[in-house]
């Protein structure tokens, strides 16, 4: 099961509005594995302005469950998307492109709020030439149905090296309601922009997510007694073994074999080989079948998972799990 500690999410979104920047709140990928809908009404609930999703079928998740606040939509969109636009008016769609303007101009809505992206380094999506870009801004602001609320841009890692510069180019004299490029790597030092789109930290700064799961059996194992697939644990003395029930197939890695998960006040570790939807933990007598393991929490945060399989960030970590029971405190 995953719980979602709603009140830490709070308590983070708090913390990142400290410096005065408005906050737009990343909640793709099903708000880093937290649950998109329950995590934005919450922050709907608590005052947070924006949200950011990467595609249309994300928005239409949030949007089909009557979230009211404004949603940024990241990739461009498609003829069949349109009528979104036409019903949704807190439906922000990222212009990437001049093929994006040219869709939108065939939208029946009276009036479109657009932010238009620029590529400073990623090579992704944006703008990359100021001629296309400045084409742009001109067909937008001679269509009265356009509203250019905001730009934005991605940085590639945490130094952006020259990206603020170049983002600075194509803004020139232009004059932007919302300016957002600092991301949860970015935000403490790069302070340009009085917006900040925030994916990691919202779920991070403190542990939003706890991944648990309560024992199911407990195996007691004599010297020399093999475990497993593989038989790739051997008991070097009399053990007891808590059977939890899930595994790579719920997105708990093989990579974590013999790593740790925590109960009862303390950590225990995992033996043998990581099964599909089982993992084997050498426990102690304080172990019952009435013990709720965790794999990850504020008490074994995802940074310590992700240094110990070597993943870059914790997004990797936050994303892996699929659990069909998610719970809201």
């Amino acid at each position: 099961m995953i719980l979602v500690d709603l009140n830490n999410l709070e308590l983070n979104v708090k913390a990142l509005s400290e410096d005065g920047r408005g906050l737009i709140a990343v909640v793709k990928n099903n708000a880093y594995g937290c649950g998109a809908v329950r995590v934005s009404k919450k922050l709907e609930a608590i005052g947070v302005n924006y949200l950011f999703v990467v595609d249309y079928d994300e928005a239409t998740e949030l949007l089909e469950n009557n979230i009211k606040t404004n949603i940024i939509v990241h990739n461009s969109i498609s003829k069949e998307y349109l009528y979104l636009i036409d019903k949704y008016s807190n439906l922000i769609p990222t212009i990437n492109d001049l093929e994006d303007v040219f869709l939108l101009q065939k939208s029946k809505a009276k009036k479109i709020k657009v932010h238009v992206q620029v590529d400073t380094k990623m090579n992704r999506l944006g703008f990359k030439g100021e001629g296309s870009f400045h084409k742009a801004i001109e067909l937008l602001n001679n269509d009265n149905k356009f509203f250019i609320e905001g730009i934005y841009t991605h940085f590639v890692d945490s130094k952006a090296l020259g990206q603020v510069e170049r983002f600075q180019e194509f803004i020139g004299d232009y004059s932007f309601p919302m300016v957002h490029c600092a991301s949860s790597r970015t935000y403490p030092h790069i302070k340009f922009g009085n917006y900040k789109r925030i994916g990691l930290d919202l779920y991070d700064i403190n542990q939003v997510m706890t991944l648990q799961a309560k024992v199911i059996n407990i195996r007691k194992l004599t010297k020399g007694e093999y475990l497993g697939y593989n038989s790739a644990y051997q008991a070097t003395d009399d053990v007891l073994i808590a059977i939890i029930p899930l595994g790579y197939g719920n997105g708990y890695l093989r990579s974590f074999k013999d790593f740790k998960v925590y109960a009862s006040g303390k950590f225990y570790p995992i033996v043998g080989r990581i099964c599909m939807n089982h993992i084997f933990v050498k426990v102690d007598e304080d172990i019952s079948l009435d013990t709720i393991f965790e794999l990850t929490s504020p008490n074994l945060p995802a940074t310590e998972l992700a240094e110990y399989i070597n993943l870059s960030c914790n997004h990797e970590v936050y994303t892996l799990f699929k659990v069909r029971k998610v719970e809201y405190i």
